[in-house]
């Protein structure tokens, strides 16, 4: 038994010693890793980061991390089961200047990471910083994928503006980046803005073998905008449930892109007043929802190269030259949408509907093309009319209802004859117009239309827009 016990207490005791050694040899790995992969995910930024000076020993070690002109100190500790408890490292981080205290990352036996950075109060006879702190934590394997970022800022003020205490966090994996926000009140000398339950996302998607930004999206609960006293009331104000959200979706062998559009809110001033003169009550949502679909993979690849381009010269600082590096890029990306024009059949989807209560105005839009040669471009500038054999099974149908209209200043604008001088059919429910392209011409409200019935459409809107706004 005291055998056993003494061999234990040796085996036991060759681990810890050997642990220091052992983790030190893979955080160096590790390290030199990770780094590496960090400068290839961030090319496109124009920022050079290494890890240089890496000097070893046998509980301790030290390094250098450059980004760019920036080099910061590493003080590297790696002695599980004892100096560092259950952590395989802990890192002290240090800043150039002293201006920040030192970070602390940390990755234990488990191999998740906990990374903390301490920001310090500021303050001038002007302006306020109450500190903050940024923590990131998650699997250190995946690290920066599947981790988690929290900033949070205790407060600050200067010169009419302020923001309360808040926390942002930040969420990154392969497909998705997300950054959330529970609460967020900044004051400044115009106003105020209360926002609640912020999220914004960025996801990505793999397209013929590389990851691209294929969906973003952005919600509120809630965005009340106060103005300061002497100030002008907002004219739209009291936003909730507000969600934008556009996705470039795989449709067989061809890619869709998606928009949806809804935002509630009250009007206030002369756009309240406006709306009372015009309808019967004001509107307080608008929802929209729209869809693109044919496009071809080479397509997509094309107008993600612009975007990619214009985002790095917005990034660099050099948006005034994006025009120059756009001019090859955009090309290429009208010359592939020509040619899905002729080959894909694209159509479009469009549907909006804004007023109170369901009630209100409603269109639906739905334009499909059948080109296929550039010749047929070519007899569409020699007769007009020829455009209806490639735009056939296009409608259009808009509605206005009763409710809307039902009010004495509405019917004192002119809207019921005004809206039937345009075309639309009045029922008990309301007032309707369609329009359908038919091979042999454009219908509106199932009624073929003349040349000059066609001719016409254009004065004819104008009249019913006539004294609006004002």
């Amino acid at each position: 038994m005291k055998k056993f016990l003494l061999i234990t207490v040796l085996l036991l005791a060759g681990v810890i010693a050997a642990a220091p050694w052992v983790a030190g040899y893979f955080t160096e790995a590790e390290l030199q890793a990770k780094v590496a992969e960090m400068q290839k995910r961030i090319t496109w930024a124009d920022v050079s980061i290494a890890l240089e000076d890496y000097q070893r020993g046998y509980t301790t070690s030290t390094a250098t991390l450059r980004l760019d002109k920036t080099r910061l100190l590493l003080k590297i500790q790696h002695a599980p089961l004892s100096l560092t408890a259950w952590d395989i490292a802990r890192i002290a981080i240090k800043n150039p200047g002293n201006y920040l205290p030192d970070g602390d990352l940390r990755v234990n036996l488990a191999r998740q990471l906990l990374w903390k950075q301490e920001l310090p109060q500021y303050h001038t006879n002007t302006n306020r910083f109450d500190g903050g702190e940024f923590v990131i934590s998650g699997p250190e394997k995946t690290f920066p994928y599947d981790n988690h970022l929290r900033f949070i800022v205790r407060g600050l003020s200067g010169e009419g503006t302020s923001l309360t205490p808040t926390q942002f966090n930040l969420t990154w994996n392969k497909d998705k980046i997300s950054l959330d926000n529970e609460s967020l009140f900044l004051k400044v000398k115009a106003g105020s803005l209360d926002i609640k339950e912020l999220h914004a996302a960025l996801s990505m998607l793999e397209v013929k073998g590389r990851r691209i930004p294929s969906g973003l999206e952005f919600h509120l609960a809630g965005l009340q905008a106060t103005a300061a006293e002497g100030q002008e009331k907002p004219q739209l104000n009291n936003f909730h449930n507000v969600t934008f959200a556009t996705y470039l979706v795989p449709n067989g062998d061809g890619y869709d892109l998606t928009g949806d559009e809804e935002y509630h809110f009250t009007m206030q001033g002369k756009m309240r007043e406006e709306a009372e003169r015009l309808f019967a009550v004001a509107p307080d949502s608008y929802v929209a929802k729209s869809r693109i679909s044919g496009f071809g993979a080479d397509t997509v690849q094309v107008a993600a190269n612009v975007v990619q381009i214009l985002t790095d010269d917005i990034i660099r600082g050099k948006a005034s030259s994006a025009s120059d590096n756009l001019s090859m890029p955009l090309a290429a990306a009208g010359l592939s949408l020509y040619q899905d024009l002729l080959m894909r059949d694209l159509s479009f989807h469009y549907q909006l509907e804004t007023g109170k209560d369901g009630k209100g105005f409603h269109l639906d839009i739905h334009l499909l093309e059948h080109f296929k040669t550039q010749a047929e471009f070519k007899e569409i500038e020699k007769d007009p009319h020829a455009i209806a054999r490639f735009l056939h099974g296009s409608t259009l149908h808009a509605r206005i209802d009763q409710e809307w209209l039902a009010s004495d200043a509405a019917k004192a604008f002119g809207w019921s004859e005004k809206l039937q001088n345009a075309g639309f059919v009045a029922d008990e429910d309301g007032y309707t117009l369609d329009f359908a392209v038919h091979e042999d011409g454009l219908a509106r409200n199932g009624k073929l239309l003349t040349d000059e019935e066609i001719a016409a459409i254009p004065q004819q809107f104008d009249a019913l827009l006539s004294g609006l706004g004002q």
